[in-house]
């Protein structure tokens, strides 16, 4: 089984899908910090909304 590919943003070379930083130019890979807080924010909003409608 491969391991999905994907092109650095930044050097262009081919990375595996979802590593935090380029094993060539070591620049951050976005998608995963914006996955990452996407998934944070998405939990806070469900955390509120359960809170709101316990207390309220």
């Amino acid at each position: 089984m491969s391991k999905q590919e994907v092109k650095c943003h930044y050097c262009k070379n081919m990375i595996e899908k979802g590593v935090k930083n380029c094993p060539h130019c070591n620049t951050v890979n976005p998608s995963v910090r914006v996955k990452e807080v996407m998934i944070w924010t998405l939990g806070m909003v469900v955390v509120l909304y359960v809170a709101t409608r316990i207390f309220a």
